[in-house]
């Protein structure tokens, strides 16, 4: 099945697809809300803009895809594949990314308000101005992953590794933003680490 016929069938109502295989495909702005892709191979697709909210990728490989501004709000994501993928700016709110793969994936600026990352991969991850405001991160692999100007308010870090982590600026209020992370322009990478009041329960080292 090409990229064509799927579009077809599910404008007239399908909305189950599993295993289905593209690479370098464009879905970009597309419309598939509450499609079921469980398994889908989506290597390097382009999917920016698209509105993917409430769909089923369970362990889909969408390694390499570029998801900028993508909406995939109340997402299942489990055991995805999204190593090296672009998700800038995408809004992954309520999302379920439990045992996810997303090693060095583009999050910045990404929206992730209560998303469940349990045990999810977060190695080298670009998570700079991410808002993670009630996420759940227990046992999440985040060694080496930014945070410079995150928010963390709400977060569960139980039992998470954040060896190496980038810890500079992250906000832990419930309202406000740090004063001096108001725009990305100002951000300044350095190796600071988070109060260990706040993370005691887990992993963190210089």
């Amino acid at each position: 099945m090409n990229i064509s016929q799927l579009l077809g069938c599910y404008a007239q109502g399908q909305r189950d697809f599993p295993n289905f295989c593209c690479s370098h495909c464009d879905l970009s702005e597309v419309n598939l809300t509450g499609i079921r892709l469980k398994n889908a191979q989506i290597i390097c697709a382009n999917l920016s803009l698209s509105q993917l909210g409430q769909v089923n990728l369970t362990g889909a490989n969408l390694s390499g895809s570029n998801l900028w501004r993508a909406n995939l709000r109340d997402a299942v994501l489990v055991g995805a594949q999204l190593g090296g993928a672009v998700l800038i700016r995408t809004t992954l709110v309520q999302a379920n990314l439990q045992n996810a793969s997303l090693g060095r994936a583009e999050l910045r600026l990404a929206q992730l308000q209560g998303a469940d990352l349990r045990g999810a991969n977060l190695r080298e991850a670009d998570l700079r101005y991410a808002d993670l405001r009630g996420a759940d991160l227990r046992g999440a692999q985040c060694q080496g992953v930014d945070l410079t100007c995150a928010r963390l308010a709400g977060a569960q870090l139980e039992g998470a590794d954040f060896h190496h982590a980038v810890f500079d600026r992250v906000n832990f209020d419930t309202d406000s933003l740090h004063p001096y992370c108001s725009s990305p322009e100002m951000a300044i990478v350095t190796p600071a680490i988070v109060a260990p009041a706040i993370v005691t329960p887990a992993i963190v080292c210089g």
